[in-house]
């Protein structure tokens, strides 16, 4: 008899502690993430680099596409373009400070990296949402040709990390992205930046980098449409 009944105990202890803990699997707020390939649509904003000579490019709109894919466990492989059309300064370093800008031209910065994405949520979704991390390595450039007085974006390596949050909808191909992320970018000051025209100052004063590391921002929404599952 007492064996018998230490059976049943034992044999009833797993429902008791099932209905006890976590939830029923229809009723969990975590739902598995079997989206493998996306493709997203995105637009944002470029936050231009603080600039002491006020020579880069400005903030402006940005638009791209961004591919992911499952390489495993929580990480995806990211490849993005990405484009702003905004402008910049060119400036004469010949003249005042109060008449050395030129004109406005335009700067049509174009942005291509890869990095590796991780979900913080490991392979499932909280109620449909997945914060996650991104590291990227690319390049950066508006295609611009150097200026008469020496200055020019170029093409630059480029390093980037920052932040998003995905919404899946349950059963669904699509789903909705917000991202944060900052680039930095190496930027060159031409020499004649640093020479003073008679009566005025430098575009730049003595003891500032030629070159430097400068921080770009971007601030973006995308729709993603998953090719395979």
């Amino acid at each position: 008899m007492r064996r018998l009944l230490c059976t049943s105990l034992l044999a009833f202890a797993p429902l008791t502690l099932t209905a006890q803990v976590g939830h029923p699997p229809a009723e969990s707020p975590y739902r598995d993430i079997n989206n493998r390939h996306g493709f997203t649509l995105v637009l944002g904003r470029y936050l231009g680099a603080d600039d002491p000579a006020g020579a880069l490019p400005k903030s402006g709109p940005l638009a791209g596409v961004r591919y992911d894919t499952h390489i495993g466990g929580p990480a995806q492989l990211t490849a993005r373009l990405l484009m702003a059309p905004t402008t910049r300064d060119e400036l004469d370093p010949t003249r005042p400070a109060e008449s050395r800008v030129l004109r406005e031209s335009s700067s049509f910065l174009t942005m291509g990296d890869v990095g590796i994405n991780i979900n913080l949520t490991g392979g499932k979704s909280w109620r449909g949402l997945v914060p996650s991390t991104l590291v990227t390595v690319g390049l950066m450039s508006d295609f611009v040709p150097e200026d008469v007085h020496g200055y020019s974006l170029g093409l630059n390596f480029a390093f980037g990390f920052g932040g998003g949050l995905r919404y899946i909808p349950k059963d669904s191909r699509w789903e909705l992205r917000a991202d944060a992320h900052s680039i930095l970018s190496q930027s060159e000051y031409p020499a004649s930046y640093f020479r003073a025209p008679l009566g005025s100052t430098a575009i730049l004063p003595t003891g500032t980098p030629r070159s430097a590391w400068r921080r770009h921002g971007l601030l973006s929404l995308g729709v993603t449409y998953h090719v395979a599952r």
